[in-house]
């Protein structure tokens, strides 16, 4: 039986000032881990990971303008209690920009299974 649920939650934001961009998705970020960090011990890990901001640029003309930015962060979290798993899940799933891949079963990295 798996001893550990793994999820990768991504956080996206999108605006044409790269700031605002930055601050959307920091807010969102702020307010996912929150969230995360409001199961307790449920949550046995939880790490960030790569942050992504990059330039889209138009297609029309020849030189290169920037119309809008794409940032992104990746959040991994490790559950052991797998009773609130559904729940929070479909709250992160609720959340604005937000995508949820998962979850991952699996056996702790020091299980004698």
């Amino acid at each position: 039986d798996p001893e550990i649920a793994r999820i990768a939650v991504t956080l996206t934001a999108r605006n044409t000032d790269r700031r605002t961009t930055l601050d959307d998705l920091t807010r969102r970020n702020a307010t996912t881990l929150d969230l995360i960090k409001g199961y307790g011990d449920a949550v046995e890990k939880l790490e960030t990971g790569t942050l992504t901001i990059r330039p889209e640029l138009t297609r029309h003309g020849r030189g290169e303008r920037i119309r809008a930015y794409h940032g992104s962060i990746q959040l991994t979290a490790t559950l052991s209690d797998f009773t609130v798993l559904g729940e929070l899940v479909a709250r992160l799933a609720d959340q604005e920009l937000i995508r949820v891949d998962g979850p991952w079963w699996a056996l702790r990295p020091t299980s004698p299974h």
